[in-house]
């Protein structure tokens, strides 16, 4: 979601260096999410900042087999393979985010999200959840999913 929000401007382009300020700004003009959840996920993100009391992040994506900042299509066909409906289940979503995160620590030397860093990444997959879908049941039409991470995340 936010390497999304990073290429259509929402977020800095290159993904460096997010604000509290910046993220709380991007997620509300991108998503509508309100301040509160925005500063929320900037705590957890954080922490992908080694150095001590940082006040910013920057976005980490697996960039060991090529460029991390143009859309893959065969990781995004993995993820989708989780997907097994129309209606996205919470299930779904972190099967498909726990299958990546093992897919990369088996074939990537060089991954390193710590446990922290791991658990936030899971929280992430309630995002679109939060943007389009119900938050009672955590469900959420995987047309939409698929068009905001495959079509939008294209762009750049």
């Amino acid at each position: 979601m936010m390497n999304t929000l990073a290429n259509h401007g929402f977020l800095p382009h290159d993904g460096k260096n997010i604000t509290r300020e910046t993220l709380i700004e991007g997620l509300h003009d991108a998503l509508n999410f309100n301040s509160s959840l925005s500063s929320l996920m900037f705590d957890m993100g954080v922490v992908a900042n080694p150095k001590p009391n940082a006040t910013y992040f920057t976005l980490r994506t697996d960039d060991f087999f090529g460029s991390n900042h143009i859309f893959n299509e065969t990781i995004f066909n993995e993820t989708k393979a989780y997907w097994t409906s129309e209606t996205l289940t919470p299930a779904m979503l972190a099967n498909s985010k726990i299958a990546r995160q093992i897919n990369s620590k088996a074939y990537n030397p060089t991954y390193k999200f710590s446990s922290m860093t791991e658990q936030f990444s899971l929280g992430e997959v309630a995002a679109p959840v939060i943007a389009f879908g119900n938050s009672t049941s955590g469900e959420v039409n995987r047309t939409l999913v698929e068009y905001f991470f495959g079509e939008c995340g294209q762009l750049s």
